[in-house]
């Protein structure tokens, strides 16, 4: 009976939790319980059981190479680091050597594998798949077009003629197949005779598209190509340099996931680790609930971290750098409670940027910062910058908070979508600064459709807030929106949103609600300030006379142009728009700059300018000579006939030359509220061809305008035309028409009007110098302001020195020996300098010029550490510094 008891005792003792360490000079015969009896590889920890507390710790400065998943389901388990120097590194790849040259050809070289890699690393770069056409690395693009569809799942292209029948068979495509996806596919037939490629999966193609290819052993012919050929089980390397690839570090990814945290392992950490070169994911979490990663780094993934219904999950102070699909996957089921899950403070950068080649197999990606699929996720403070697609995508069941993130660059090689995209409804985006989405039309941009000839093809569709269709009960609130060439922020079809407090600066329009999926209703678009810098830039822009939403207490600025709204293709000034009953409250800037200063090269080309006598060589019987000094005594009067009809008052033939600067003056005022579409327009040969197409308001208080442009063309039978409808007011008075030839100089709107930004979590105090602005309120400043953290102010430029560009923001992203800048853009910048100094004794300042580029990687040696600023340059000198971050290289 004794001895039962004490069996029964024993088997009752919970099981002690222990730390195990594991080294590169490890046994895994050791008991791996110090240092120095640490265990050597991934695989001794996949066969043992781990039990509730127990702590992994890998020692810094080492890779370990494998995949990681723990068994019989511990909990509280702690992945990290032990030791000094550098995080340790979990990589899915394998490391290849004993290489020699191969027959194939000069300058490649081949090494027996038994395993085909997805991808090939050289001294930690991407290399490219050999290809067609060539590129020197993955980063370029160099495309093929689509030349005509050959029904579902092909297309033609002469291009591929000359080569036999079947040559791509069996290789990869590689195509932007529309405007917002890659896809990736395999070949399924080639027809040599017409340069047809068959694509199972493909669909109905359309032209114009950029594609290339790739997988064939014949086009390992450059420089960082490889290729691995199944049947002999040879890697095939064309090294860059004709360097010898056993003097390289060569990694082959080979391994899907690094680490696998499933199935209730609960209250479990990852910290301090490194993740890398994994075909699938670098960190994956599947139903565990309370788990915290931080501190880790995630590069060269084909997706960084995901997460599977899992509650309170704790992702923080993370950075992400090139991975090639996705940075952060969230994800959980229908009607799954993920709790307080939380995603801050990371760094995104450089995601899905190696155009197609996000997913080594078949399938449609885009490439997203931060991919939000599932219900109630916290996102915040975390910085996204460089994304081929969006930056934050929301999808699923919503009710997400997306609050005080900064996205940065967004849309870099794909369209139409946004920082943000809202795919779902009862989110709360609130607090972000969301710049420059660029919506990439370069030379992979084909025909959005065939029904003209030659074909359509996508404007750019670069957003701040984009929207898919039907969503509800969305607060958009107190986010900073910049620079983004198309909508600020979009409403497509949405109901009981409200858009208030937001800082819309710079946007093509600024806010839109539509009705194209079905009629928005029950919308609030107030408090936001919304300013243009460029004279067709208008602020609120509805598609509809439907009851979309209400509008008050706004803030609308365009210094270039009066016109403040378009509502059903009608455009209005704000107070044409406040007669109407919408926009209670709202405000009217009243600044106004000149887009151009000019110098006149030649006399004036209108005849009859100030119709001092008559309204001879003008065009149109609706118009009147007036001489009632409406305007500068006599005046051409216009009067609409109520019969529907347009009227249109044109100016005598004008000569124009092509790329020469014009200049067109006109003064009116209306006894009502309208606007003018005024062309010009080529009517010699017919049909008449629209050259130039720009708006102007009609107030009852008088108006000068001016448009100044270089001509598209050479002409002699340019003709002006005022155009106004039965919208517009009864009865308008146009005077002082000039049209000269003149020497013009543009003006920056960003030097008259400029955004100052924080992006940073604490308050900044930006030193402004020698100018002399006015705010919003009409208040002056000088020599400094202050500005909240995450937020934005717009000042106009009043007197004193013209300004340099505003100052950059800067982080600073730092795994092993290599340093990454990356900054705000400022934007009137040409280019950026980084200012390096010691720390912590500065005995030198130093600085390099970088172009255009908006972030910057180097690496440096053990040891290393240096204060790092950036400043921004243009032709008026040099901003003051960015913030100032240090590093420190063990």
């Amino acid at each position: 009976m004794r001895l039962i008891f004490i069996i029964f005792c024993v088997l009752s003792m919970p099981v002690q939790s222990a730390t195990y360490y594991l080294s590169n000079n490890g046994n895994d015969n050791a008991d791996g319980k110090t240092p120095d009896t640490a265990w050597q590889t991934i695989n001794k920890i996949n066969t043992i059981a781990l039990v509730d507390g127990d702590v992994v710790l890998f020692k810094r400065g080492e890779v370990f190479r494998g995949e990681i998943n723990s068994s019989k389901f511990p909990k509280n388990i702690t992945f990290s680091a032990f030791g000094n120097g550098d995080r340790p590194v979990i990589a899915g790849s394998v490391q290849i050597g004993n290489w020699r040259p191969s027959a194939r050809g000069t300058g490649i070289w081949e090494t027996d594998l038994a395993t085909a890699p997805q991808q090939l690393f050289a001294n930690g770069k991407l290399m490219t798949i050999a290809r067609f056409p060539n590129v020197e690395s993955p980063l370029q693009r160099n495309w093929l077009k689509v030349k005509a569809n050959a029904g579902t799942d092909a297309f033609t292209d002469t291009d591929l003629l000359g080569k036999p029948t079947n040559y791509w068979q069996g290789a990869t495509l590689r195509i932007r197949d529309y405007s917002w996806t890659f896809k990736v596919l395999p070949i399924t037939a080639f027809d040599a005779a017409t340069g047809k490629i068959t694509a199972t999966g493909l669909g109905n193609q359309l032209p114009e598209w950029g594609y290339f290819l790739e997988g064939k052993l014949e086009e390992l012919d450059a420089p960082n190509e490889w290729f691995y050929e199944a049947t002999s089980q040879k890697l095939y390397f064309y090294p860059p340099l004709n360097q010898n690839p056993n003097q390289m570090l060569i990694e082959g990814s080979v391994f899907a996931t690094g680490l696998t945290i499933a199935n209730y392992e609960d209250n479990s950490k990852v910290e301090n680790l490194v993740f890398r070169h994994f075909t699938d994911k670098g960190l994956h979490i599947n139903n565990s609930a309370n788990v915290s990663v931080k501190n880790c780094h995630f590069e060269l993934n084909v997706v960084g971290l995901s997460v599977w219904n899992t509650q309170n999950v704790q992702i923080s102070e993370n950075t992400f750098n090139y991975n090639l699909m996705q940075a952060i996957v969230l994800q959980s089921g229908t009607g799954f409670n993920v709790g307080n899950s939380l995603i801050e403070k990371n760094i995104i950068l450089n995601t899905g940027m190696f155009a197609g080649y996000g997913r080594r197999t078949s399938g449609t990606y885009q490439g997203l910062g931060i991919s939000v699929f599932g219900k109630a996720f916290i996102v915040k403070e975390n910085i996204i910058k460089n994304t081929s697609h969006a930056g934050i995508d929301l999808k699923d069941s919503g009710t997400h908070l997306i609050e005080n993130n900064v996205v940065l660059d967004s849309l870099l090689l794909l369209n139409d979508g946004g920082a943000i995209v809202m795919g779902a409804s009862g989110n709360q985006i609130r607090g972000n600064i969301l710049l420059n989405s660029l919506g990439n039309i370069d030379e992979s941009n084909g025909c959005s459709s065939t029904n003209s000839t030659p074909c359509s093809h996508h404007s750019t569709y670069g957003m701040g807030i984009g929207a898919n269709p039907t969503y509800q009960d969305n607060l958009i609130e107190n986010n900073v929106v910049a620079n983004n060439p198309d909508m600020g922020i979009r409403l497509n079809s949405f109901k009981n949103t409200k858009v208030i407090n937001n800082l819309v600066f710079n946007n093509d329009p600024a806010i839109v609600l539509e009705d194209k999926k079905g009629e928005s209703t029950g919308n609030v678009v107030e408090n936001n300030t919304i300013i243009s810098t460029h004279p067709n830039q208008l602020g609120l822009s509805l598609n509809s006379t439907t009851n979309q939403g209400t509008y008050k207490n706004n803030y609308y600025c365009n210094p270039y142009n009066d016109l403040a709204v378009i509502q059903n293709n009608q455009r209005y000034s704000l107070t044409h728009w406040q007669q109407l009953g919408f926009d209670a409250l709202s405000k009217w800037c009243n600044v106004s700059y000149p887009e151009y200063l000019t110098t006149p090269i030649e006399t004036n080309q209108i005849k009859n300018p100030f119709f001092n006598q008559d309204i001879s060589d003008w065009s149109n019987i609706k118009s009147f000579l007036d001489t009632t000094n409406q305007l500068d005594g006599n005046s051409l009067r216009v009067e609409y006939p109520n019969d529907n009809a347009l009227v249109n008052i044109g100016t005598n033939a004008l000569n124009i030359e092509q790329n020469q600067w014009y200049k067109l003056s006109f003064s009116v005022k209306g006894t009502g509220f309208g606007d003018i579409q005024l062309r010009g327009n080529r009517t010699l040969p017919t049909p008449y061809l629209i050259l130039e197409e720009r708006f102007f308001a009609i107030l009852p208080e008088r108006r000068d305008y001016n448009w100044v442009f270089p001509a598209k063309q050479n002409t002699n039978a340019f003709k002006w035309l005022w155009t106004t409808d039965n919208q517009d007011t009864a009865k308008y008075w146009l005077d002082n028409v000039t049209f000269e030839k003149v020497a013009a100089t543009p003006i920056s709107p960003q030097i008259l009007s400029k955004l100052f930004i924080n992006p940073l979590p604490t308050p900044r105090q930006i030193t402004i110098g020698e100018t002399v602005y006015r705010d919003l309120n009409g208040q002056m400043l000088k020599t400094s302001i202050d500005l909240a953290l995450y937020s934005a102010k717009v000042l106009f430029y009043a007197e004193g020195k013209i300004p340099p560009p505003a100052p950059p923001t800067v982080w600073l992203v730092q795994n092993a020996k290599n340093i990454t800048l990356a900054w705000t853009r400022s934007d009137d910048a040409t280019t950026y300098r980084v200012y390096y100094a010691p720390y912590p004794n500065v005995d030198y300042i130093q600085f390099l010029d970088v172009g255009q580029a908006s972030d910057f990687s180097i690496d440096l040696w053990s040891g290393a550490a240096f204060y790092v600023a950036i400043t921004a340059l243009n032709a008026n000198g040099e901003s003051n510094y960015s913030n100032i971050l240090w590093f420190n290289i063990p």
